[in-house]
């Protein structure tokens, strides 16, 4: 230190007796710095986002700390000679100072009467760059001067050469916003820096002296004659010959700058790791380094995010989110779709969707679609958006239902309208249709799902009691409030979901009842490799393993036979619901696979638009959700195994479920006068409720468990509402339509016929019994008689009785018979 300070003290008074004022200066300078720490400040780097496969994704960065640290070893050799060629060029011989260079520069600065010329070497611009304080880096001053060469020499004691140039290479600007040796090789020439040549090294070589003066884009003249300067000193220490020199000088400079932010297009999964990130909502076990990184405030995590150099580890699957963009694209139609270059007064009544996929077994969200392209609306319907779930609640009424003791072959009236007492509100009588006013059936629950009956389970939610579907759905991982949501209308989906915790609580049922909450980060590392965070797995049992095995095969028969069919993926077993709120203004299909489950929302982002005639139909759930939600399933599991759903049975047969909520053990159609119970297959349960023999009921269609599995798929309906075509007669009954809308009102046996058999006839033709039976069986012709001639038995007569015969041979058919004429 002693021989550093005279050198330079001699150096300056040598120069004139004007710099005798200055030596206290220098003086103070050197005292004021003994024992000061010289470590090198920490850089500003930028953070880095990395996909499930290691690939990176995105990168965080602002004014500054567009930086990634490269180890020397990493860095061309070429690079590295022409740096220290052009800026010191006795770097690995000097002790951190050139003294003829600074006795020069002194000189001239004293005549100036202060800092002109540099003369300062790489150390020197280290310590400047990473030790100065910002004031002292503006004061140009000989005091400051000498500080700077004082610690330089300091620092060589420190660190080893190649430490200072490592250190060095990673600082320096570069211009055009970039920092360190990796930047500047991406933005003036896209590529790594490990991969530079010598005409790219020599360029930035050439830039470090003044960024701005040789900026390639803006003064290329400059640029090309300060490269020249540095082939030139190539040339003088043998690096290169003057033949590859004048080769490497008719390479051209690169005209355009590579913008990172159009390279790593930001995206709803990003945005939403950087909106928790910065909104504090991160992972409950960091490591102490990271919350010494980022702190305890927003600015703290701002600063930490963009200029921390953190290496963030997700879990976003790069195909699945392509996948899921493209299912997005390929089912709004796009007469409809939200797009680029439409009006805001067009998207306000347009379309698009929302996509949400998480990992069963760990509660990794692999895939996420927050609406329109990312760029047209930044806002993230999959995580922020609320929106009424439709028939797509309905799962967590039957989970409740399992857990309060039914099973799914349990049976329950959907016959609608229906009516419930509604005391307290506006309306008391709280009146539901089902969908498409449909007259509904007494079914079993499985069933009831398949055709998403909205009385049966409005009256499944009465008799498992709303409170208890509340407190099941909150447990799966919905945020329902006990009070303002506990109404009749709840299993019709009237209250409001986000895409992204309905598909974490269907991933829950795909994982035996275990949830994980869902999470983006697996680990994060900082600049060095060092681990500062990592996942743990940690799943919570919120449903008994029978309870979600008994849910997984009801939902699987909705997609197989129910309104999912078109959500149906080749080869791999799905289970789903779909969802459809009042005048179609939102369409759901949520579903799962043992391996992922995904949600799929359709509407418009603004308003409660109805999707009316879009693409030529009504959008429902089972439409163009169901079929985005399979073409997405079917691409993720391409490449997988086929994993079926685990077996289960339930603990009983089923039993029909009264409007309390009590099972009838001993007669279920004791609450259909006229109807009596059967065991059609003889095995020990009651699957069938007929009409008592000779009796006049009406009898629409018989119960039946047709397959002989204990299902009943066919089943009695007492009084009111048509059957829509043939549907659900069962075995050697017939549909007969009795107000002749061509639609089957009831179901009856050969001869057994509706209690008002004038109804049976057409206008004109007179009910007859025949064979003295006390049934009708034929339709004879009698005064007023349409004339018009029937040309066939099957134009003839009505349903029911279609033997015609033209009993007088005037052409024309008189009579119809239930049975063919002898």
């Amino acid at each position: 230190m002693f021989l550093v300070v005279t050198l330079l003290a001699v150096t300056v008074v040598s120069a004139g007796a004007v710099m005798g004022p200055q030596i206290s200066s220098l003086k103070g300078a050197v005292n004021g710095r003994a024992g000061f720490d010289i470590s090198l400040a920490a850089l500003d780097t930028r953070s880095l986002l990395y996909d499930s496969a290691g690939n990176e994704i995105f990168r965080f960065v602002d004014d500054g700390s567009n930086r990634e640290l490269l180890a020397l070893e990493d860095m061309p050799e070429q690079l590295i000679t022409a740096v220290v060629t052009i800026e010191d060029a006795e770097f690995f011989s000097h002790p951190g100072i050139n003294l003829r260079a600074t006795f020069r520069a002194l000189v001239e600065n004293v005549g100036a009467g202060g800092i002109s010329q540099g003369g300062s070497t790489i150390s020197q611009q280290l310590i400047k760059n990473r030790v100065l304080t910002e004031a002292e880096r503006e004061e140009r001053s000989v005091p400051i001067k000498i500080r700077e060469a004082v610690l330089s020499w300091r620092m060589e004691g420190d660190l080893v050469k190649g430490e200072i140039l490592e250190a060095y290479l990673n600082s320096v600007y570069f211009g055009a916003g970039a920092y360190g040796v990796q930047a500047a090789a991406e933005v003036y020439f896209d590529k790594d820096a490990t991969d530079l040549d010598w005409p790219e090294t020599a360029l930035l070589a050439a830039l470090i002296s003044s960024p701005g003066e040789y900026d390639p884009f803006i003064n290329p003249a400059a640029a090309q004659r300060q490269r020249q300067i540095v082939f030139n000193r190539l040339v003088d220490v043998g690096a290169i010959d003057e033949e590859e020199a004048r080769f490497y000088s008719r390479v051209p400079l690169p005209s355009e700058r590579n913008f990172l932010e159009a390279q790593l297009p930001e995206d709803y999964y990003v945005a939403e790791v950087r909106r928790r990130f910065i909104d504090g909502n991160l992972p409950a076990n960091l490591a102490p380094e990271v919350i010494a990184l980022v702190g305890d405030t927003q600015e703290g995590r701002i600063n930490g995010l963009f200029r921390g150099g953190l290496r963030i580890f997700t879990t976003y699957d790069s195909d699945a989110q392509r996948e899921a963009e493209n299912a997005r694209d390929s089912h709004v139609p796009a007469d409809f779709a939200i797009l680029p270059g439409n009006t805001e007064e067009e998207n306000k009544t347009r379309f698009t969707m929302a996509i949400a996929a998480i990992e069963p077994g760990t509660g990794a969200v692999r895939a996420l679609v927050g609406g329109p392209r990312f760029e047209e609306a930044k806002f993230n319907l999959a995580t922020q958006g609320d929106r009424q779930p439709g028939s797509s609640f309905k799962t967590f009424v039957l989970i409740a239902a399992l857990e309060a003791g039914y099973v799914p072959n349990d049976t329950i009236s959907g016959i609608g309208p229906c009516l419930f007492d509604n005391p307290g509100s506006v309306d008391p009588i709280y009146t539901v249709n089902n969908f498409g006013n449909s007259g509904g059936s007494i079914d079993t629950l499985v069933n009831q799902v398949t055709r998403s009956s909205n009385c049966g389970f409005v009256r499944l939610g009465q008799a498992v009691g709303i409170p208890n579907v509340i407190e099941t759905a909150n447990r799966l991982g919905l945020e329902l409030d006990p009070v303002t949501d506990n109404n009749k209308s709840l299993p019709l989906g009237a209250t409001e979901v986000r895409p992204l915790e309905v598909a974490s609580a269907y991933a829950t049922i795909a994982n035996g009842g275990v949830r994980h909450e869902p999470y983006y980060i697996d680990r994060i590392e900082d600049a060095s490799g060092n681990v500062l965070y990592e996942h743990e797995a940690q799943g919570t049992r919120v449903l008994g393993e029978d309870i979600a095995c008994l849910a997984a095969q009801v939902l699987e028969q909705n997609v197989i036979r129910g309104t999912g069919t078109r959500a149906q993926v080749p080869n791999q077993p799905a289970g789903g619901k779909t969802g459809t709120t009042e005048n179609f203004s939102d369409a759901w299909f949520v579903g799962f696979t043992p391996q992922l489950a995904t949600s799929v929302w359709m509407g418009n982002p603004q308003e409660r638009v109805e999707m009316r005639g879009v693409g030529g139909r009504n959008v429902t759930g089972g439409s163009f959700p169901a079929q985005a939600w399979g073409q997405f399933m079917t691409a993720f599991h391409e490449d997988l195994a086929s994993v079926p759903f685990p077996e289960c049975t339930a603990t009983r047969a089923g039993r029909l479920i009264r409007e309390d909520g009590d099972l009838v053990t001993e007669n279920p159609c004791a609450d259909y006068p006229g109807y009596s119970p059967t065991d059609t297959n003889n095995d020990g349960t009651i699957d069938q409720c007929i009409v008592n023999p000779g009796s006049l009921g009406y009898v629409r269609c018989g119960v039946i468990d047709t397959g002989d599995d204990g299902l009943l798929e066919q089943y009695c309906q007492p009084g009111g509402g048509r059957n829509s075509g043939n549907v659900n007669c069962g075995v050697g009954t017939t549909p007969i339509d009795i107000n002749g809308d061509g639609l089957a009102d009831t179901c009856a046996a050969v001869g057994q016929q509706q209690q008002d058999p004038s109804s049976l006839c057409d206008p004109g033709y007179n009910p007859t019994d025949t064979n003295g039976d006390g049934v009708v069986d034929v339709c004879v012709q009698g005064p007023g008689a349409s004339p018009t001639p029937r040309t066939g038995s099957s134009e003839a007569c009505p349903p029911g009785f279609p033997y015609g015969a033209d009993t007088n041979s005037d052409g024309t058919i008189d009579t119809c018979y239930a049975n063919p004429v002898p």
